[in-house]
């Protein structure tokens, strides 16, 4: 790392007045690019010296051009040398977007610092050097923030190196429902450059066009990503198809959600589209965590009959849920409330056997609910799914149901 950060060094010589960098090969690999596509109103964040604000103020087609930097020896620098180089600049103390007022601009520059967290480095360096612990943390929050900032149609001009990890840069790009083009690379004796044309995907402007705001990563299964945001000021999530997936695997969960919504199971379907559906997000800790921290007996006896009784009306709808051998993801407690989510893999079934998987779950639970006062007859338990199985009607259900002593 120290040799690393003396290379760096090399590249980046500071201002002793300023504790800036001048402008070196990343700064002048991104300003060719600025030269080319910046347009209209221009946010260049990290400024430093100004060099990628002052470019673009001097292009015919840019209005505006307004550089942040979370250092105020920078913003002092270009407010004294650079801002009366254009009437189109203006400079602003701001850590990333956090004192700007809610604004979109069409062209976002970012030079970012990259290199991971070296606590000997001087704090003054380390402003425009270090990323974050790992390098790209300081990205992560940029993308997680830049949409609120861009225009449907805006463009993002990204630097970066190989020191940032490109393969984290991209997911958090990708993460973030923005899509990227490379416009070129040039490598370094230590490092590999790169830049990036970045724009908003498809989906990321239909979510705005629903007013569907903080549309944030939040996981994925092999068949979708699942995205958090606020619809209507309430929190609710967002289920894109991955391209690798069925074309019609949306239709096929809004369907069935539709369908399960009438006998209150499942998180509430709000709406649905081509591409992606919206529900209502659920509050709650996964059935084994809930098993594992309550103390009453009784409240978990509850939640086990009534994740029973819906895969019981599942069942009764000839419809299979799958996972629910395993359902530590697919069941949520709030108590006393029960939520079964994804639905994306159900299919219906002349034999469905959701309340025998879930009894599975049970059995190889039983040590866990030992120690909360269950007393699990394992063989009584397996006799009764099998009467269940050959007729799955309500009187053999409630047989199992009374076994969960």
């Amino acid at each position: 790392m120290s040799i690393l950060k003396s290379e760096m060094d090399k590249r980046h010589k500071f201002s002793s007045k300023y504790f800036l960098y001048e402008p070196a090969e990343d700064s002048f690999l991104l300003q060719k690019y600025v030269k080319k596509h910046a347009y209209s109103r221009v946010l260049d964040i990290g400024t430093g010296t100004g060099i990628q604000a002052l470019t673009a103020a001097q292009k015919n087609n840019v209005a505006s051009v307004l550089g942040i930097d979370v250092n105020p020896s920078a913003v002092s620098y270009c407010q004294k040398y650079v801002q009366s180089k254009s009437k189109k600049l203006s400079f602003l103390h701001s850590d990333l977007f956090a004192s700007l007022h809610p604004a979109k601009f069409d062209t976002l520059i970012f030079n970012p610092p990259y290199l991971p967290e070296d606590k000997r480095e001087p704090k003054e360096s380390s402003l425009a050097t270090t990323g974050g612990k790992r390098g790209y943390e300081i990205l992560e929050r940029f993308f997680a923030e830049a949409n609120f900032f861009l225009k449907p149609e805006g463009i993002i001009l990204l630097l970066f190196s190989s020191l940032t990890k490109k393969n984290q840069v991209e997911r958090v790009i990708k993460e973030n429902l923005f899509e990227f083009k490379e416009l070129e690379r040039i490598k370094l004796p230590f490092e590999e450059l790169y830049v990036y044309l970045v724009k908003k995907t498809d989906l990321l402007k239909q979510l705005e066009n629903k007013k569907i705001h903080s549309s944030n990563y939040f996981a994925q299964g092999k068949r979708s990503y699942v995205y958090l945001g606020t619809y209507k000021n309430k929190k609710i999530i967002v289920k894109a198809r991955k391209s690798s997936a069925p074309k019609n695997i949306t239709k096929k969960e809004a369907d069935y959600l539709k369908l399960l919504n009438r006998h209150r199971i499942g998180p509430r379907l709000l709406f649905t589209e081509k591409f992606f559906l919206v529900e209502e997000f659920v509050e709650g800790k996964r059935i084994t965590e809930f098993i594992a921290e309550e103390k009453s007996k009784l409240k978990i006896k509850k939640i086990l009959a009534n994740a029973l009784d819906q895969c019981f009306i599942l069942d009764q709808m000839h419809l299979v849920k799958e996972e629910m051998h395993r359902p530590h993801k697919h069941l949520l407690v709030s108590y006393p409330k029960l939520t079964m989510i994804d639905f994306e893999r159900t299919h219906s079934a002349k034999k469905p056997h959701n309340v025998t998987q879930f009894l599975q779950y049970i059995l190889s639970s039983r040590n866990l609910l030992a120690k909360k006062g269950f007393k699990i007859d394992q063989v009584k338990l397996i006799s009764l799914a099998k009467e269940y199985k050959l007729q799955p009607n309500r009187q053999n259900f409630k047989t199992l149901i009374n076994r969960l002593n």
